[in-house]
């Protein structure tokens, strides 16, 4: 099997008599050419670092589709293409008393989660989109669970997100043009987008202007200018896309407002968007006045005056009594703007009365300004008016922000047409400046829809050559890494994102707090967008202590990953003086002359912790999961070391000569084990996943962490047997106690003589538990009670957190609710101020690893939570 091979010791002597040249020869432009045999399909595609440190793949002929590089910024772009956008309610069902799970499937794509929101019991109102996923081709499936009996299943559908087009560079003005040139559209997988090319002195192109940005692209289309007359070059251009507001969607029509309430559209990274809102008067309620007498059957109910129509209702009569006991609306109407008259006859009966009431809802919104830049979808709100719970979703499309000319081109007359193709949108339309070379061009339709750029072509206005090359938009935060975690945190401090330069904005994150108040990680929450310059990150102070410190990697920098420091050491054990191989930790900032190894045995706390690898996420940002180890050999034998459960990837080794040397052909791609060089570092990279298992039955709830003791031999108060040295080198006393686990995986000597004589380390992999069930929250005086149930198995503690508005910003109450044997575990909330509506949500976390707290300068072992996604409570109002 690939990986394995025969013990080396095995192996005594290996006699060279002569060599003899092979055609590949370690070269490794020709081992890059044999790289399409050298994986199976169904692997996954290999982690590749960066040319300067990485021998075997350091070269430009790779086939593109077998890699990804690690610092690699033209992957990394394309990876958010095709991610959910937005979520739309087509049926707000009713009988629900809490908001149901969603789940997103189908559509050939991964990641996407969101939660339902409800603001009055019965009826789903909205939807968090917690992450757009990624890979999607196709809308995918939107599925609420069902209420109670007696209530109606609430449905939805998803909107994918796609890129539109920003503006046209101009590539190469050409020459000879003697009008402005024809500027063509095409591709992209969208239509309708035009423009129009401005020409300058000489015959060349200066400028192009979109008339009409076109929609649904989903890549960036093809612009082409016409050709300038005989002895000319055509001009050339391409398109930049941006993400516009194309549509909102009214989610709840709110009411009693007396005026048409100011529309608000913020966040998704972008901006400009703007729209204005239209109110109706309709029918409210209908009282029964005056019964009547003598009813045998419904009297007919007609609804006239008020300045309103449409409004329609039924009687209902007690045959007993022959009286009209209920007048129900079955058409609130619209329009209305008084009180109209409600009258009842036939039915046998007479004198039945009925008194309409009429209040006002939002009845349309209208964009006055579709905006740009949105990475996300932005939050639709609606304040004034005198009303209240009005809601509305936003539809992010793509669109041609601007067209740059790359080639002016030249001997044009007469300005050439553009045209526009391709990028999977419609209706792009643009101009062109003619200067004799094509300058400038100006995107007079932005289109929609574009996932990735379209080509810009010239034609007409009597030049040619002219090209041009696309302007991307700029872009969002992808990760936050943690330089100094502070210290003397009680609770997770906020952290704050703000651009160097300006530009840019929309970026949230929240910090991760270990459990002996350090910051051990940062989770972007949203991106944001329009970042040209990495933005700058602070974190709010510690009561008393150290304030943390973190930068910013925006999705067109570079990553750098830290490598993790482990290591092999070979040893003289203390009982019969036998040379044992062990696996343990590389002492970080040291210099050879220094002890630099810390052996670590089987019982020593887990310094490993992997999380389950996040798909959505792009290879060169820190949320996917990938770590880095380098594993120093410092021994005389050859291991071969085999990771339990996962595969990792060589990426180089390194000799104490400071050598850099290849991997064999044999270990290119991913592999369970790798053999292990004396005095030798070894690279490797991983990124595993959890499997996919089932979700209902006996599978419900997750499967459960491994928690026991460190030393199962020995009592939970022991002390003996542990090396009790952290991985900083500094003295840390181990009590034997229980510890979570995780998903306990190992790695070890594949060598039987090896691996039983304790050359073996557990790893802690780490999956988030099942978010629970049934969060509801209760106003009592002065105080909101939450309740909810524990539906994972891994989980160990619940964090609560309130807002004033459904999506936030989230608050952290108090400290975390531990798990007990309990099924159900409630929160109560004392500080509430009365009329006030709270927002509450719970979230279920997997705290892993020793979570023993040291004094400075000791740091501890390796500990971590990791986190549900949230679950919502209706709103409450305080008492």
């Amino acid at each position: 099997m690939p990986g394995y091979g025969p013990n080396t010791r095995t192996i005594m002597q290996i006699r060279v008599k002569g060599t003899v040249a092979t055609s590949n020869n370690y070269v490794s432009g020709k081992i890059a050419t044999t790289l399409p045999a050298v994986f199976a399909k169904s692997q996954d595609r290999v982690i590749v670092l960066n040319n300067n440190y990485n021998s075997t793949y350091g070269v430009n002929n790779l086939p593109t589709d077998s890699y990804v590089r690690i610092q690699d910024k033209t992957t990394s772009k394309g990876v958010y293409n095709n991610i959910v956008s937005g979520i739309a309610l087509t049926n707000a069902g009713s009988g629900y008393v809490n908001p149901p799970t969603v789940t997103i499937s189908g559509g050939y794509g991964v990641g996407a989660t969101a939660v339902a929101n409800m603001v009055t019991t019965g009826i789903v109102q909205s939807f968090n989109l917690l992450s757009g996923g990624a890979g999607y081709t196709q809308p995918p499936t939107v599925l609420l669970v069902a209420p109670a009996v007696g209530g109606v299943q609430a449905t939805a559908s998803s909107t994918l997100a796609g890129t539109s087009i920003k503006s046209i560079a101009i590539v190469n003005g050409g020459t000879g043009y003697s009008s402005a040139p024809t500027v063509n559209i095409t591709g992209g997988g969208g239509s309708g987008a035009t423009a129009t090319a401005v020409l300058k002195a000489g015959g060349t192109v200066s400028s192009i202007t979109i008339t009409n940005r076109g929609a649904n692209y989903t890549s960036a289309p093809t612009v082409t200018l016409s050709a300038p007359p005989a002895g000319g070059t055509r001009a050339t251009a391409t398109a930049t896309m941006t993400r516009l507001v194309s549509a909102l969607t009214l989610t709840g029509a709110g009411t009693g407002y007396s005026s048409a309430p100011t529309v608000t559209i913020s966040g998704g990274g972008g901006s400009g968007a703007t729209a204005t809102a239209t109110i109706t008067g309709y029918i409210s309620n209908i009282t029964v006045g005056n019964g009547g007498s003598g009813y045998r059957n419904a009297p007919n109910v007609a609804i006239s005056g008020g300045g309103g129509t449409g409004a329609a209702a039924t009687a209902t009569i007690n045959r007993t009594t022959g009286k009209v006991t209920l007048i129900t609306i079955t058409n609130a109407g619209t329009g209305y703007t008084s009180v109209p008259t409600v009258t009842l006859s036939g039915g046998s009966g007479t004198n039945a009365t009925g008194t309409a009431t009429i209040s006002t809802k939002v009845a349309s919104l209208t964009i006055t300004a579709n905006g740009s830049g949105y990475t996300g979808t932005p939050t639709v709100s609606f304040s004034g008016g005198g009303g209240t719970g009005a809601a509305a979703t936003a539809t992010v499309s793509s669109s041609i922000a601007s067209v740059t000319v790359v080639n002016a081109g030249s001997g044009y007359t007469t300005a050439p047409t553009v045209s526009f193709s391709g990028g999977g949108g419609t209706g792009a339309a643009a101009t062109a400046s003619l200067t004799g070379s094509i300058a400038s061009i100006t995107v007079t339709n932005a289109g929609s829809g574009y996932t990735s750029l379209p080509t810009v072509g010239f034609s007409g206005g009597g030049g040619s050559g002219a090209t041009t090359t696309v302007v991307l938009n700029p872009t969002s935060v992808a990760a936050i890494t943690i330089v100094n975690g502070g210290s003397g945190y009680a609770t997770a401090p906020a952290v704050s994102i703000t651009p160097t330069d300006g530009k840019g904005g929309g970026a949230a994150a929240t910090s991760v707090l270990a459990h002996n108040g350090i910051v051990k990680d940062v989770t972007v929450t949203n991106g944001g967008g329009g970042y040209i310059s990495v933005p700058t990150v602070t974190f709010s102070a510690p009561p008393s202590g150290i304030t943390t410190v973190g930068t910013a990697a925006i999705l067109k920098s570079n990553l750098t990953l830290k490598l993790e420091p482990k290591c092999i050491q070979e040893l003289f054990e203390m009982e019969y003086g036998r040379m044992n191989a062990i696996l343990g930790s590389e002492v970080p900032n040291t210099t050879g002359v220094n002890q630099t190894t810390l052996p670590n045995s089987f019982i020593d706390p887990p310094n490993e912790i992997v999380k389950d690898s996040d798909p959505t996420q792009p290879i060169g940002s820190a949320a996917d999961g990938t770590q880095i180890w380098k594993i120093t050999h410092n021994g005389v034998d050859t291991h071969a070391i085999h990771f339990h459960l996962f595969n990792v990837q060589v990426l180089n080794r390194v000799g104490w000569d400071g050598a850099v040397r290849l991997p064999d052909a044999n270990e290119l791609g991913w592999k369970d084990t790798v053999r292990m060089n004396p005095l030798e570092d070894c690279i490797v990279a991983l990124r595993p996943f959890k499997q996919n298992l089932p979700t209902t039955g006996a599978w419900a709830g997750g499967l459960p962490n491994s928690v026991r003791s460190m030393d199962v031999t020995q009592p939970t108060t022991s002390t003996m047997g542990f090396t009790g040295i952290d991985p900083t080198n500094m003295p840390a006393p181990v009590t034997n106690q229980k510890i979570n686990f995780g998903w306990e995986y190992t790695w070890h000597c594949h060598l039987l003589g090896h691996e039983e004589n304790d050359m073996m380390r557990p790893i802690i992999f780490g999956v988030a538990p099942v978010a629970p069930t049934g969060v509801a929250a209760t106003a009592q005086v002065g105080k909101v009670v939450v309740g909810w149930t524990n539906a994972a198995r891994s989980a160990t503690q619940f964090t609560v957190q309130r807002a004033t508005t459904w999506n936030g910003p989230w608050t952290t109450l108090g400290s975390p609710v531990p798990v007990t044997v309990a099924t159900t575990y409630s929160y109560t909330d004392t500080t509430v101020v009365s009329g006030t509506t709270y927002f509450y949500r719970v979230i279920a976390s997997n705290v892993v690893g020793y979570t023993q707290t040291y004094a400075a300068p000791s740091v501890g072992y390796a500990n971590t939570s990791i986190d549900s996604t949230p679950a919502n409570a209706l709103p409450v109002s305080a008492l």
